[in-house]
């Protein structure tokens, strides 16, 4: 048997009423936290904290870098007790919602990166969305053991 999971995580609000600074907004979109993992290869993981503040859902539906010559948004597939990545063709976001990547779970899995990336660097990604359209967006490159 197979089990595919999203990891979304819908927030009702912020905490006192505060909220960190976004690294990016389009529309009604807001990357409220991103990262990628240095690479290993020729790939690298990228995940971002995804906010909608509109009333509409919207959703990803493609992305791209400079650093890489694909990004594919991936989920995580669970058989027999065992995960294994699977491409996404799109990752919904919620209206009122927020969506946060992690690992194991939701990433942009960049693949045949045109340099490096090693902790300290950053990493431009450049998002689609159906309704917001695309928005840009620059995470720092950190080690494995740097975040969750």
């Amino acid at each position: 048997m197979i089990t595919r999971f999203l990891v979304v995580v819908v927030l009702a609000g912020s905490v006192g009423g505060c909220s960190p600074p976004a690294l990016a907004r389009a529309g009604d979109l807001v990357v409220a936290d991103g990262y990628a993992y240095q690479s290993m290869g020729d790939g690298a993981s990228a995940f971002l904290v995804i906010r909608n503040e509109g009333t509409s859902d919207d959703t990803l539906t493609a992305a791209e870098s400079p650093a890489a010559g694909l990004v594919m948004p991936h989920g995580t597939e669970v058989a027999g007790g065992a995960g294994r990545m699977v491409h996404l063709d799109a990752i919904p976001i919620p209206a009122g919602g927020t969506v946060a990547m992690g690992s194991g779970g939701l990433h942009l899995m960049l693949r045949e990166l045109r340099r490096p990336l090693a902790v300290g660097d950053s990493c431009e990604l450049r998002i689609r969305f159906a309704r917001a359209g695309t928005l840009r967006v620059t995470v720092p490159v950190v080690g494995f053991s740097d975040r969750p």
